[in-house]
C-alpha cells in the first residue's frame, strides 16, 4: 500500500477489535485491519484520495463456494479475478472490481448513494450488460432496470 501512503490519516482513530465501522479511516500507525466476518478473513483499508472515499479489501473465503450464474455475485473470493480490470495509478496498475460486480454488494447492502452513483456512470458511459445479467440476483437485476428508467 506504499503508493497510498500519502492519504494516510495522522489522527489516532479508535482501533477496536472487529470490523472497522464506517468512521474508521487508515492511519499511518494503523493502515489496515485484519478481521474475520462471517466465513471470510479480511485485510481492509480506507483512505480519502482527492475527496473520494477509497476502500481497499482482500477477502479470503475460508471455504471456497462455486458462483451460479445470476444468483448474486458478491466480489469475494478467487473467482472474482476473471473479472477484474486494471487501472493505471502513477507508476502501477492496480487490480479493481469492475461496477457491474460492485452494484450487487451495493445494492444488498443497501448504499443507496453508491448505486446511484454507479447509476449515472453506467448511463454516461455505458455498462457491460452480459455482467450486469451474471452478477445481479434476479430481485436486483429489476431494481437495476428500475433505476435506469
Amino acid at each position: 500500500m506504499s503508493i497510498l501512503n500519502e492519504f494516510l490519516e495522522d489522527e489516532i482513530f479508535p482501533q477496536g477489535e472487529g470490523a472497522p465501522d464506517g468512521s474508521w479511516f487508515s492511519t499511518i500507525a494503523t493502515p489496515i485491519r485484519a478481521f474475520t466476518d462471517f466465513d471470510n478473513n479480511w485485510t481492509f483499508a480506507r483512505l480519502m484520495v482527492h475527496e473520494i472515499k477509497v476502500e481497499l479489501a482482500n477477502i479470503q473465503p475460508l471455504i471456497h463456494n462455486a458462483y451460479i450464474h445470476g444468483s448474486g455475485f458478491w466480489e469475494n473470493g478467487p473467482h472474482v479475478w476473471e473479472h477484474i480490470k486494471l487501472v493505471p495509478y502513477k507508476d502501477v496498475t492496480l487490480p479493481v472490481v469492475p461496477l457491474e460486480i460492485q452494484l450487487e454488494t451495493n445494492m444488498n447492502r443497501e448504499l443507496d448513494n453508491r448505486v446511484k452513483e454507479i447509476s449515472r456512470v453506467f448511463r454516461a458511459q455505458g455498462y457491460n450488460q452480459w455482467l450486469i445479467e451474471y452478477a445481479l440476483n434476479e430481485r436486483n437485476r429489476a431494481k437495476f432496470q428500475e433505476i435506469l428508467r
